[in-house]
């Protein structure tokens, strides 16, 4: 199991992460999404040992992972958004070196080269220079030298971007089903496809976190809707105050003809349309039309992110 305990880290005096606390079953895709200065670039780089937290620890089966926890480090593998490698190596070359970097013996190391390439589909380009592959060729490549060493946890800093998930996300499901994999992303899209559950961070501390559908539960435990009625203000706004679950109603728009819009503030009821329509029907006021609103993980996400300073201090002095 992967722990991290109120884990902060501050560059000159900024605190970039504050306080976080998560852990991580083994086996499974986790989610860790924020926006330009949220964190998740020096949490991910903490989690791998890049790096040492300012208070705080990851514990890896009751471990510490740090800088100087050189063999615990290679349980713990960090796959970054591009990788750069000289243009005339070849995949396999290059995942020779990376085996031959973390001490793999040679005959280990060439079983587990060639299952990392079967995984991530670079069989048929594997002999081919690094400079003829293609981006996505290149992304899988970065996946693929991840897994040498067989660790333990893999964490992907934005993997898919530029690459279509369907490329990618089928390897990643396969590996989740074996390791502990933390998707480090920027795309709300791409987590609530793949992740089984996701903590949002902002300003350095996680907003929210679960599951994407818990998530969206707790969001709309009170929900909002707009209807426009023909009808006395005062009486509409009684009558729609005393329906059942309804929290609070405000003017939002007048018109013309006593044809005003109301936001209604609501508890999650399924009938809520069918009281409000009956408690205005039986003062005369028509309903002429009704807009629901329901917050979604991406709302979130984007509202939060729309919020963000710019990221001083993560992954940078």
């Amino acid at each position: 199991m992967l722990e991290i305990k109120e884990l902060s880290k501050s560059y000159s005096g900024v605190r970039v992460l504050d306080c976080v606390s998560l852990s991580f079953e083994q086996k499974g895709i986790y989610g860790i999404i924020g926006g330009r200065g949220s964190g998740k670039t020096t949490l991910a780089r903490l989690i791998c040992g890049c790096e040492d937290a300012s208070s705080g620890e990851v514990l890896l089966d009751g471990k510490a992972v740090s800088r100087k926890a050189r063999e615990l480090k290679k349980k713990v593998r960090f796959v970054p958004t591009s990788l750069t490698i000289d243009n005339m190596m070849t995949s396999v070359e290059y995942l020779d070196f990376v085996g031959q970097t973390m001490g793999v013996e040679a005959n280990k190391r060439y079983r587990q080269i060639k299952e990392a390439l079967e995984l991530c589909g670079l069989e048929e380009c594997q002999g081919r220079p690094f400079g003829a592959l293609t981006k996505a060729q290149r992304t899988r490549l970065s996946l693929a030298a991840s897994l040498i060493g067989n660790p333990d946890v893999i964490v992907l800093d934005t993997p898919l971007g530029g690459v279509g998930g369907a490329e990618l996300g089928e390897v990643l499901s396969m590996l989740g089903r074996i390791k502990t994999v933390i998707l480090v992303s920027n795309k709300p899209t791409e987590v609530r496809e793949l992740c089984a559950s996701v903590a949002v961070l902002h300003g350095g501390k996680i907003a929210v976190s679960g599951t994407v559908e818990d998530i969206e539960r707790r969001l709309n435990a009170e929900q909002q809707m707009f209807i426009t009625v023909r009808g006395d203000k005062e009486k509409v706004f009684e009558a729609v105050s005393a329906v059942e679950n309804v929290v609070n109603v405000t003017l939002d728009k007048v018109t013309s003809n006593n044809v005003c819009t109301y936001a209604v503030e609501y508890t999650n009821d399924d009938n809520i349309k069918d009281k409000i329509f009956a408690s205005l029907s039986a003062i005369g006021a028509p309903m002429l039309s009704v807009r629901q609103v329901k917050l979604t993980f991406e709302d979130v996400f984007y509202s939060l992110s729309s919020n963000n300073k710019d990221e001083r201090g993560d992954g940078q002095k």
